[in-house]
């Protein structure tokens, strides 16, 4: 997992926590119950994500510069980045669109996942898409 998404999605699960642990005081019946069985939950569910992010396999791919994009399974399925991809910085949103179907999906591919070179690869695809679409 990119350090820049561990680091997000662990901050996010603090404010999680700590904002169970900031309601009104004796606000519910069994207030402290209720709070200790969420953030035992909430805890749960983040070491949940992270071993299952953690286990799960990348397919290698091969990507052109008009954003054809092959995942290189054993089901080789191809791809297309539409104009909904977005860019910035530090992460980027890539929206896949199907060749054979009308199947969709998004994928966030942050900056330190990739090399400095593929990243920018990424984005000249993006741009690609994007200005094809001008009149």
């Amino acid at each position: 997992m990119s350090k820049i998404g561990s680091a997000t999605l662990s901050i996010a699960f603090i404010i999680l926590l700590v904002s169970i642990w900031l309601w009104q005081p004796n606000l519910l019946p069994y207030q402290i119950v209720f709070q200790i069985l969420f953030s035992f939950l909430l805890v749960f569910l983040y070491f949940q994500h992270k071993k299952r992010y953690q286990s799960q396999q990348f397919c290698p791919i091969t990507l052109n510069e008009k954003g054809q994009w092959i995942e290189l399974t054993q089901h080789q399925s191809s791809w297309q980045i539409t104009q909904s991809s977005r860019m910035t910085r530090v992460l980027l949103f890539v929206h896949l669109q199907s060749a054979l179907s009308q199947q969709h999906k998004w994928i966030l591919i942050f900056n330190d996942q990739v090399t400095d070179a593929d990243y920018r690869r990424l984005c000249r695809a993006i741009l690609y898409q994007q200005q094809g679409e001008k009149p």
